[in-house]
């Protein structure tokens, strides 16, 4: 289940979830979302640092202190599936790819892509998921 909005009520027994859906069980798939459209990932290892166990996903850390920037949006994730060196590097190019086809122009708030070269761009984001 995916809701926009979660709250507790004071006695703690009850959890109110707002704007939900429910999604197929498809595993990996929070794991990838999470780790595709986080601004910061820290990646979780096993105690003999070979296998990755999971990650802390969200906004970032205050580098003065090294205190999250807003912990109430970070989420800490296990992975149900194996996630590989390869399949983190495959991860970072679709992040790249993403980022260069909805770049934009801060001045004038223009892409500074053509749409022939951001349709490309999807084309190959697509391809690689797929």
């Amino acid at each position: 289940m995916v809701a926009t909005n979660v709250a507790i009520n004071p006695a703690g027994n009850v959890v109110l979830a707002r704007n939900t859906t429910i999604l197929p069980n498809l595993h990996g798939l929070p794991s990838l979302l999470c780790l595709l459209f986080s601004p910061y990932v820290e990646m979780r290892t096993d105690s003999c640092s070979t296998h990755y166990t999971g990650a802390l996903c969200g906004l970032g850390f205050d580098p003065a202190t090294g205190e999250s920037l807003f912990p109430q949006h970070d989420i800490e994730i296990s992975f149900d599936v194996s996630i590989q060196q390869q399949d983190l590097d495959l991860i970072n190019h679709l992040r790249k790819a993403i980022n260069l086809a909805v770049d934009s122009d801060e001045e004038t708030g223009t892409t500074m892509w053509g749409t022939r070269a951001v349709e490309k761009i999807q084309f190959q984001v697509k391809k690689q998921l797929l």
